[in-house]
């Protein structure tokens, strides 16, 4: 980016404004793509994101772009069954949460034939007792991210110089379109 030190983001934490250079935002997206890779996500595959507007939630969705994957995020006060429509839609592979709150949700999506490879998660508080295998928070995906980016590092390069204009951007629900009931088109099979 041309202006590195430029802010990109804001965002109140404990009622304080963080700023995010051009730069950080940059160098976590990055971070983040390896890392999503690093699990086994690529391109075509699709990352719900379920969470209210968190930095991190937006860094993962520009991570899921860069790996020409598509990010799918859900209202945060989505219900069970909204969710487990747009999964089951989707057919998402892995998921992005903000927190405990949105992790239980996913984790009883289980319940109804809705399961997640990989639940990702934002902020620890409350999970450290979950044994799920297949919750990894962010911060372990930025360890895997950085490593992986270490051992090469032209990854972001090489990522989006494969980004396309025909690639999808993001998949959006509006309110009428988290139901059975709604007239969302089917998601291609692949």
């Amino acid at each position: 980016h041309r202006f590195p030190r430029r802010v990109a983001l804001r965002e109140k934490e404990y009622g304080i404004w963080q700023e995010y250079p051009w730069a950080v935002v940059g160098d976590q997206v990055t971070a983040l793509a390896a890392g999503l890779a690093e699990l086994g996500f690529g391109p075509g595959d699709a990352l719900l994101i379920l969470g209210d507007n968190r930095s991190r939630l937006y860094f993962g969705m520009l991570a899921a772009q860069l790996l020409r994957g598509i990010p799918c995020p859900v209202y945060a006060d989505a219900i069970q069954r909204e969710i487990a429509h747009v999964i089951r839609t989707v057919r998402p592979r892995f998921a992005l949460a903000e927190d405990q709150e949105q992790v239980d949700k996913l984790l009883e999506l289980d319940q109804d034939g809705a399961h997640l490879a990989r639940i990702l998660y934002d902020d620890p508080r409350g999970l450290s007792r979950y044994g799920a295998p297949r919750l990894e928070s962010c911060h372990r995906v930025l360890e895997l991210g950085r490593a992986r980016l270490e051992r090469e590092p032209d990854f972001g390069v090489r990522c989006l110089a494969a980004v396309s204009p025909d690639d999808v951007a993001v998949l959006l629900h509006s309110s009428g379109t988290t139901g059975p009931r709604s007239s969302m088109v089917a998601w291609p099979d692949a």
